[in-house]
């Protein structure tokens, strides 16, 4: 029987007088792959931003529980250590840093991993052929590059990939809009790059939103219309994602 890691009950969600998303009720299983799609302005980011325990100022007024594992009310705890440490966020708009990549990623893991090293994160990006993002590119070179020194769709690669690196050691990785900046051919990629990684850590539940509805075989596929969440089928197609260069 699979277990639940993200019990959703009766969440309500505004801005302001404005209810963004009302009396929510889902669940999240341990190796679910989750796509969740809805228009835009429908509420996904905000929903994502609440399950990860984002709130930047206390934009949101939110009502209900959120429990995980079975064991923390993750919005009557301020978003405990415990749940902390077992998820990871990767936002639609990742901001710039002045630090190199791979000091970045290596930052990142130290409160899972105090040995990891740029030899860790190259024998991560040779074990899924990293490299094929950046042709023409030694990896070590644009590991010594500052993000700001790359263009969005290369800031948005190496988004990714530092949360795959640490959703690893996690039991949930969140991603809002994942294939944003990336063209066609990098989407496709990504794409089989989550596949692959979700084959190789099937117990990690994933959860994203994206337009693009050529993910195959998602676990639950739920559409966010009228506030509300609404399980849906979902057909495997190609998508209009990949007709753009």
């Amino acid at each position: 029987m699979d277990k639940i890691l993200l019990n959703v009950e009766n969440l309500t969600v505004s801005i302001g007088n404005y209810e963004v998303i009302k009396n929510i009720n889902v669940q999240i299983n341990n190796g679910d792959f989750v796509f969740l799609k809805g228009p835009n302005g429908s509420g996904k980011t905000t929903f994502l931003d609440v399950l990860s325990c984002f709130n930047r100022d206390g934009k949101y007024a939110i009502k209900g529980n959120i429990s995980f594992n079975g064991e923390y009310d993750i919005l009557n705890t301020d978003c405990s250590d415990g749940y902390r440490k077992q998820k990871h966020y990767i936002e639609q708009v990742e901001p710039d840093f002045n630090t190199p990549v791979e000091v970045k990623i290596i930052e990142s893991m130290k409160n899972i991993s105090s040995k990891f090293s740029r030899i860790d994160i190259l024998s991560f990006f040779d074990k899924y052929k990293i490299n094929e993002y950046f042709p023409g590119n030694n990896m070590k070179d644009i590991l010594k590059r500052k993000t700001k020194q790359l263009s969005e769709g290369q800031r948005k690669i190496i988004s990714l990939l530092s949360g795959f690196i640490r959703s690893q050691y996690m039991k949930i990785l969140i991603a809002d809009e994942p294939l944003n900046h990336l063209d066609g051919g990098n989407i496709k990629k990504t794409i089989d790059l989550f596949t692959k990684f979700h084959s190789d850590f099937p117990e990690l539940a994933i959860i994203i939103t994206t337009h693009c509805q050529a993910f195959p075989q998602p676990t639950k596929y739920w559409l966010l219309k009228d506030k509300q969440i609404i399980p849906s089928p979902v057909p495997y197609r190609y998508y209009d994602c990949f007709n753009y260069n």
